[in-house]
Formats: C-alpha cells, sequence, structure tokens
C-alpha cells in the first residue's frame, strides 16, 4: 500500500512539476474581413448589450442571464453573467479602454478561474474593415491554469472564430444608410448697378437755374435800355 501511494504521489509531483514548464501566458487571436466601415462595426464592440448579440456563448446557453450595469457604453461599461458552469459558466466583463471607430479593450472576470483580457480592433480596408478578435491570460503559478491553456488555442479559437462569423453576418445585413440629401448651394444675392442719374447732388440743375436766370435778367437790361 505504502508502494503504491509512493507512486500516486510520485506522478503527481511529476504532473505539477511539468506544468512549470508550460508557459504561463496565452494568446489566442481570430481576424475577419467585413463589408462594412469601421462606424458601423464600432457600435457592437463598445455596446456591451450590442456585443451580447453576437458573442458565442450566451447564445448556446438559454438557462443563463445577464445583468448590465446602469453604463453599457464605453470605458467602464460592465455586466455580469451566470449560467451552466459547464457552458458559460459566471463571471463579469468591463471595458477598460476604448477608441473610437478603432480598438475596445475588455477585462474578463472568471468565476473561480481567475481573469483575462480580451482586445477588439478594426482596420479600414479597400472594400471595409479588417476585424481582430484576440484574448490574453496569464495562469501564474496556478499548474492546472498552465494545463488548461494548452487548450485554450483549440477551443476558445473556433468560439472566437464562430462569434466573427456572427459578426459579419449581423454587421453586413444592415439595412444601407440612407445617402445624405444634398443641400444647394445659397442663391448669390442680387447687386444693385446704380444709373447714371444717380450719385448726383443737384449741382447741375442748380447751375443750370442761375444761368437761365441770368440770362433773363440780361435780356430785360438791354430792353430797358
Amino acid at each position: 500500500m505504502k508502494k503504491v501511494l509512493r507512486v500516486v504521489l510520485a506522478l503527481l509531483l511529476g504532473l505539477i512539476g511539468a506544468a512549470y514548464l508550460i508557459p504561463a501566458e496565452a494568446h489566442v487571436e481570430r481576424s475577419t474581413e467585413i463589408a462594412a466601415p469601421a462606424a458601423v462595426i464600432f457600435p457592437y464592440l463598445n455596446d456591451l448589450k450590442k456585443f451580447g448579440e453576437w458573442q458565442p456563448w450566451l447564445r448556446r446557453d438559454p438557462t443563463a442571464t445577464q445583468i448590465y450595469a446602469d453604463q453599457t457604453e464605453g470605458v467602464g461599461a460592465s455586466y455580469t453573467w451566470s449560467g451552466d458552469p459547464k457552458v458559460s459558466g459566471s463571471g463579469r466583463m468591463s471595458i477598460v479602454e476604448s477608441e473610437a471607430d478603432r480598438r475596445v479593450r475588455t477585462h474578463i472576470e472568471f468565476e473561480g478561474q481567475g481573469d483575462a483580457f480580451a482586445e477588439m480592433t478594426i482596420e479600414p480596408t479597400e472594400t471595409g474593415s479588417h476585424v481582430t478578435w484576440s484574448f490574453e491570460v496569464n495562469a501564474g503559478m496556478n499548474p492546472m491554469r498552465r494545463y488548461f491553456n494548452l487548450a485554450m488555442e483549440k477551443f476558445l479559437g473556433a468560439d472566437y472564430e464562430e462569434g466573427l462569423a456572427s459578426l459579419k453576418t449581423l454587421v453586413e445585413s444592415l439595412p444601407a444608410p440612407a445617402p445624405e440629401p444634398e443641400v444647394a448651394p445659397p442663391a448669390p444675392e442680387p447687386v444693385a448697378v446704380p444709373s447714371p442719374a444717380e450719385g448726383s447732388d443737384g449741382s447741375g440743375a442748380a447751375e443750370g437755374s442761375a444761368a437761365a436766370e441770368g440770362s433773363a435778367a440780361a435780356e430785360g437790361s438791354a430792353a430797358a435800355e
């Protein structure tokens, strides 16, 4: 019996020791092309309620519940979820960084399983946008979480591909925005052109009257003589 216990203990110690040969950090990343501008895509990353319309996990778990904070958009927005431990689990997600039409970074706290960060970026292309969704986690000195990191690429990668496919379908099915109405340029204001008579101060008329009076007086004087 003691021999068996020694073997079991040696195996456990070996597994724990081997865990520290596995990198503590894990990174998963997936991308897709979406035929839409960044301004159309960004609200579905920066608004947690809109994020819920395309992320894959809660759609798989009909028992899951979500509670949103008063703020659901931009830095400081957050929500908590609770569902089947085998499907969606429980936890909290909050937005910690946000750059309009470019990037959103979130902090995810998994109940009883540590935390991680996720980031979604948008880069403009000739046909629309290149969207990347990444996940990074540090298992620290926890040997079980280090073993879990080995499967992260396979399982989380598939989830990210599914989520991005849903985002692409959702955004590309949106109605095209109505074109902005053309605004006619203002008509030029009429410019008054002065007539030749305008601008006279009446001196010509006065001079003519004076000349006429002088001529009449001269004629009267000659007649009197």
